[in-house]
């Protein structure tokens, strides 16, 4: 299926050339704000907080719509179905999770000073070894997440070209150019290029569902019986469409496998704690742009997930027994279909490497962020300057790049699936870390200490112990582990002895003076975090509202999948079984979510 790929080459040459020019542009605004007096380490790593509406929704939809999606969603679909519909799902959990933590998250952070992922938790609790544990619970499923970005790169790359360009070079290469775009212009550069990224994406995501439409037919053209594309092979068989190809596609989720759905979703709670997530959260300028950057995820998930799931069925349908990467084998198809479909095939393929891009470079400097603040400089050396701490997140950033490249471009057998299960089953178990700080005054870091690490255990036991030797564990090792890890953080905060739990009562050590120093005089309290939103008359949050709350219930009852095995012999409807529209419906009651979620345009309190 060789085709001419001289336009992808072309599209290749000028979107580098694009973000070179943003990357230089990002240097030199850096640099001029910091020549007015502005802290160094603040505008390298959180770009002056004051990202408006615009970049910031480009920024976060470039980094969550990542080599997964180009990746794992097509393949998915070609073969397993429509259970690949679990990724639109996720999604919606995301942005579910974003509204119960950032309205409060974002107003604290301002009015506190943060610039690193994990300067709440150092701030709310005043513990040292909390920091660092939350500090490696973020970190080590950025780096997991990278190497995921890595080996799409290099496989993405295999396929669009067809072997004429080596994946694992390639990746090398856009390895060090993510690498140095991310040293000289830092977040502001990684945003402004994931905007660039953001613009290919997102056209792509809008064309290539009406080409594949007017080619193939679309999901009725491809997938029930007698569909468009139906022919009679050789032997008198129906070929052609998904029914006939391989009806298994079609058919409704097992107990099983609605659980393991259930499973997957619900580590997607825990995504908005990514430390690139965290870093947009506390450079947002206003709680609007927030609120329109959730707004606008939830709008777009189905432009991006459905063209992949549609990707994966006109392969089943199509192109069954040819092998390699689902995109690839379709973008290469679409290569021989005409001049505007070869153009659409190329900017396709960009777009592909656009998404793995911003995604890693969003990651990198999470990950060197949260090691040069939170280890560094708080722990290691408080005193250093402000260039040292730069330059130490430079050097995390370049360890961080080479462990990636080793791993992803030398294990021909790395599973996307096993490494996702360990990147969101590490994160979640920070998920009551966060929200204790965030709503529970008497929540104490020694109980969550404890908790964390009784998580830990549990993940490694499960994933090694028994999901490793074929044993059905019904729930991902993730959830097991945030499941003990919440059980054992209430057991102790309503069991031990008061005294021993209260944090303010407790002796403080070295960290506390800088904390002081850091963040304010006062301590943070969670009466001290309303005090900050001044709820009922600056914001008001979707969890605390009652239309909010009855959304985000039906949300997670229905957004899981299991509340739809009522419907297990409902037919398809235009090519699409009934599960994937149930899905769909739940994006109505995220509208209803976000509508409840008010706050000011842009928020007064910001430190001096």
């Amino acid at each position: 299926m060789a085709g001419d790929r001289t336009g992808l080459y072309v599209l290749m040459g000028v979107y580098n050339v694009a973000i070179f020019s943003v990357a230089v542009y990002s240097y030199l605004s850096n640099t001029a704000q910091v020549a007015r007096g502005n802290s160094f380490v603040k505008t390298h790593f959180a770009a002056g907080k004051d990202f408006k509406a615009g970049v910031l929704f480009l920024t976060t939809f470039s980094t969550v719509f990542s080599g997964y999606t180009v990746v794992s969603v097509p393949d998915e679909a070609s073969g397993s179905g429509f259970t690949s519909v679990r990724w639109i799902g996720a999604i919606i959990l995301v942005c579910a999770s974003i509204l119960v933590v950032y309205p409060r998250l974002r107003p604290v952070s301002t009015d506190r000073g943060y610039f690193s992922p994990a300067q709440f938790i150092t701030d709310r609790f005043h513990s040292r070894m909390l920091s660092v544990l939350c500090a490696v619970t973020l970190v080590i499923p950025q780096v997991i997440y990278i190497v995921v970005q890595v080996f799409s790169l290099r496989t993405t790359v295999d396929a669009v070209t067809e072997g004429e360009i080596d994946g694992r070079y390639a990746a090398i290469i856009f390895s060090v150019l993510i690498l140095f775009y991310e040293m000289i212009g830092g977040l502001r550069s990684v945003a402004l290029t994931d905007s660039i990224q953001s613009v290919v994406m997102l056209i792509a995501f809008v064309v290539t569902p009406f080409l594949i439409l007017h080619l193939y037919g679309g999901f009725e053209g491809t997938v029930p019986e007698d569909c468009d594309q139906k022919f009679i092979d050789d032997a008198g068989n129906d070929r052609g469409c998904v029914a006939y190809e391989n009806p298994r596609l079609l058919t409704y989720p097992s107990e099983d496998s609605a659980t393991s759905m259930l499973s997957f979703l619900l580590l997607f709670i825990s995504f908005p704690l990514n430390p690139h997530m965290l870093q947009r959260c506390y450079s947002s300028n206003s709680d609007e742009g927030l609120r329109l950057t959730a707004t606008g995820l939830l709008s777009v998930c189905f432009l991006a997930m459905v063209p992949g799931i549609l990707l994966g069925m006109v392969k089943a349908a199509v192109d069954p027994d040819v092998p390699g990467s689902t995109f690839g084998v379709v973008m290469s198809r679409l290569l021989e279909e005409g001049d505007f479909a070869y153009v659409v095939a190329s900017v396709g393929m960009t777009s592909a490497i656009a998404a793995i891009m911003s995604t890693a470079d969003s990651a990198l400097i999470g990950v060197s962020n949260t090691l040069s603040v939170e280890v560094f400089k708080d722990l290691m050396s408080p005193h250093a300057e402000e260039r040292m701490v730069v330059l130490a997140g430079k050097c995390v950033s370049t360890m961080t790049i080479i462990v990636a490249l080793v791993w992803g471009t030398t294990d021909p057998n790395l599973d996307t699936g096993i490494m996702a299960n360990w990147q969101n089953g590490l994160l979640i178990q920070a998920v009551p870390t966060f929200l204790g700080g965030l709503f529970w005054e008497e929540a104490s870091s020694r109980s969550l200490i404890i908790g964390i690490l009784t998580g830990w255990t549990t993940v490694v036991l499960v994933e090694f112990g028994y999901a490793d030797k074929g044993t059905d564990t019904i729930m991902s090792s993730g959830v097991w582990g945030c499941l003990s890890n919440t059980a054992v953080f209430l057991f102790l905060q309503f069991f031990l002895d008061p005294e021993y739990l209260d944090d303010s009562k407790r002796k403080y050590d070295v960290p506390e003076a800088r904390v002081t120093k850091q963040f304010g005089e006062s301590r943070l309290t969670v009466a001290h975090i309303n005090k900050i939103m001044g709820i009922g008359v600056r914001t008001t949050e979707p969890v605390t509202q009652p239309l909010g709350q009855a959304a985000l219930l039906v949300m997670l009852i229905f957004g899981g999948v299991r509340g739809c095995i009522l419907l297990e012999h409902a037919r398809s409807i235009g090519g699409i079984p009934f599960i994937a529209y149930a899905l769909v419906e739940v994006y109505d009651v995220k509208v209803v979510i976000v509508a409840s979620w008010r706050g000011l345009t842009r928020y007064q309190c910001r430190r001096s």
